[in-house]
């Protein structure tokens, strides 16, 4: 696509979005695909919401150690944001310390790396402000003779926050939902939907590719006693055929290289001529081919929409622009579910619902 293409679709897109919410949320994301600066972006959503959840990892952390003082080490958009979590949890943050950035920043004074190994730092905690560069500025401060034990960073911790009830915070329920789960994993969206509905739905089609997931699903579903859960060991894609799979934790990615062999189903095969009223899909990047697989569902019933939209760059322009071909009448709104880089959900609804 050439890029006034480009930019003539993100501008039918951004018509599309019903909301301010939305609308700096989709600013903050083409940032990002023409930026890829992950900082920049966790700064972005910083300044779009008030309401996250208390960082409870940091918290503990926090709570366990033995510290007189809280330094931030990163004069960036994450160190400022940083600095207001910790106020907002009642922390005080006594300095700050960069490689580059001199003087004062945010009110406080900035130490360097030298300055603060010259100072006590033993009775000092140091929490990295870099999501992007916090391997490096790791290994800095232990070159430098600081501990471990008085470092803190992204990879030993949880240091923002979540907010929101994923994917059934901007819908309403109607009469007999029929609900498609695409990347169900343990069945969590399922019990959310089912609280969601008060258990008045009429179906649920869960998709999971793993088969430990599926099993446990399968019986915490039987144990929770919930009725016309049809449960699929295989993923959703554009047709019915075999795919590979990468298994990285507790996340999965379709590749032509990966190592496990899984069965790939269209929706549109699965559900046939029922009139599903809601999907969602957070299936590791491979949302696009699935929302290919249910063409005829979306066309025919125009359900509900609930689509991740963070796991590729150029998702965020695809994702609603194959939406848009196939119902022309769709609104759009979008909503951010942590302070980091992952859980964007695109939102579809068609106009007279």
């Amino acid at each position: 696509m050439e890029i006034n293409n480009y930019i003539s679709t993100i501008n039918e897109i951004y018509k599309c979005l019903q909301d301010d919410e939305s609308r700096a949320l989709y600013e903050a994301r083409i940032a990002y695909l023409l930026e890829r600066d992950e900082d920049r972006y966790i700064s972005r959503i910083g300044k779009i919401y008030q309401d996250w959840y208390s960082a409870e990892d940091l918290k503990r952390e926090l709570e366990t150690r033995i510290y007189k003082k809280i330094i931030i080490f990163g004069c960036g958009y994450l160190g400022s944001m940083l600095k207001g979590q910790l106020q907002c949890m009642g922390y005080k943050t006594d300095y700050f310390c960069d490689n580059y950035h001199m003087g004062e920043f945010d009110g406080l004074e900035v130490l360097t790396v030298s300055d603060l190994v010259k100072r006590d730092w033993k009775d000092s905690i140091i929490i990295i402000g870099s999501y992007k560069y916090q391997d490096e500025m790791y290994e800095q401060l232990l070159v430098s003779g600081i501990s471990e034990q008085n470092i803190l960073k992204y990879k030993h911790i949880d240091l923002f926050g979540t907010r929101g009830w994923q994917y059934f915070d901007v819908f309403s329920p109607q009469n007999d939902e029929i609900f498609v789960d695409a990347g169900a994993f343990k069945g969590e969206n399922i019990f959310d939907f089912c609280k969601w509905t008060n258990s008045k739905y009429r179906k649920v089609y869960a998709f999971e590719p793993i088969t430990k997931s599926y099993e446990d699903m399968k019986t915490d579903i039987m144990t929770k006693g919930l009725h016309d859960v049809h449960v699929i060991n295989g993923a959703t894609w554009n047709k019915n055929e075999q795919i590979h799979l990468v298994e990285n934790g507790s996340s999965t990615c379709i590749t032509e290289n990966g190592s496990l062999v899984i069965q790939g189903y269209d929706i549109d095969s699965i559900v046939g001529e029922e009139q599903v009223t809601f999907i969602k899909m957070d299936i590791e990047g491979s949302e696009l081919k699935a929302l290919e697989g249910a063409e005829k569902t979306i066309k025919r019933h125009k359900p509900k929409l609930a689509i991740c939209i963070y796991h590729k760059p150029m998702d965020v322009i695809e994702i609603p622009s194959y939406i848009m071909r196939l119902v022309p009448e769709y609104k759009f709104c979008i909503r951010q579910y942590t302070s980091r880089m992952w859980e964007t959900v695109l939102y579809a609804i068609a106009e007279e619902q």
